[in-house]
This record gives C-alpha cells, structure tokens and sequence, in this order.
C-alpha cells in the first residue's frame, strides 16, 4: 500500500504542476522564485543526456518498462531476503518514488512526445518532480542496501568469533 500511495503522490503532483505549466506558460518562459538562483522555467526535454536519441520515443518508453520490470524484479527479491521492517519500509518508499516519478515521465514521451521540465536551479539542467523523486528514490534505495550489507557483515563477524 506505501509503494501506492508514493507513487500516485509523485505521479499526480507531477503531471499536476506540468498541465498547469502547459496551460499557463509558453515554452522557454522563466519565472524568477529566488533571484539568480532558483526559477520555474518551462522546457522540454526530447532527448536523453546530451541529446541522444532526441528523434525516437520508443527507446525511451522502452528503456522505463525495462528499468521498471528490474526494479520491480530486485524489490520482490528484497522482500524476500532477511532484512527488518524499518528497511523493508524504506524499500518501498524508494521504489514508490522511483516508479512514481518514471510513470510520469512515461506517460509525457508517450501523450507528447517529450518530458515537460521546469525546475531550473541555474547551476543544474532544468529538470522535473519525477526526476527528483526517482533520483532520491535511488539514493533511498542504495543507502538501505548498503546499509544492510553492513549490518549483515557485522552479524557474520560476530557469528565467526563465537565459532
């Protein structure tokens, strides 16, 4: 149910705040927030980095449904293994916000052809409510896994100095 409710959350408040960028800006406009330093700037983006693949979608919508059956994949295995509720939780709210924020941009390649952007920090490429919640969907994730491969080594040192 968690991994339900982040994801819908992410992917309404982004797909939200896109058709009212849509609806209210032109594209290229910029409004100042924090003088020189954050803006809401309306831009899109039909590319990968560096403008790869900015002639096709379907590599796009192809590479989300491969990443998304992965990480639906590694997170029924995490279920699976020994590891505690507290990190059990955080695994499902990382995958929430990384299935989240991919759904959302999903569905702007397929329903425009290109992801609406408009977070723009001026020191950083313009960017999305999806891409933040998959990026620290991403940064949850490995943090439980490593901290997990932590406490699980420590658990087997312990259980090598009583042997």
């Amino acid at each position: 149910m968690i991994i339900f409710l982040f994801a819908l959350s992410v992917f309404l408040i982004d797909q939200v705040i896109k058709f009212y960028i849509l609806e209210h800006l032109y594209l290229g406009q910029e409004i100042s927030v924090i003088k020189n330093i954050f803006s809401i700037t309306f831009v899109t983006n039909k590319g990968a980095a560096f403008g790869l693949f900015s002639n096709s979608n379907f590599p796009f919508v192809l590479i989300s449904t491969a990443v998304l059956a992965c990480m639906t994949f590694v997170f029924i295995s995490f279920n699976r293994d020994v590891i505690s509720k507290k990190t059990k939780v955080w695994i499902r709210i990382a995958y929430g916000l990384i299935l989240g924020g991919a759904l959302s941009n999903m569905l702007d390649r397929i329903r425009i052809g290109e992801v609406i952007d408009f977070l723009d920090f001026h020191i950083w490429p313009v960017f999305n409510i999806g891409d933040s919640a998959i990026c620290v969907g991403a940064g949850i994730f490995v943090l439980n896994i490593l901290k997990n491969k932590a406490q699980s080594g420590k658990g087997t040192q312990a259980q090598r100095k009583n042997n």
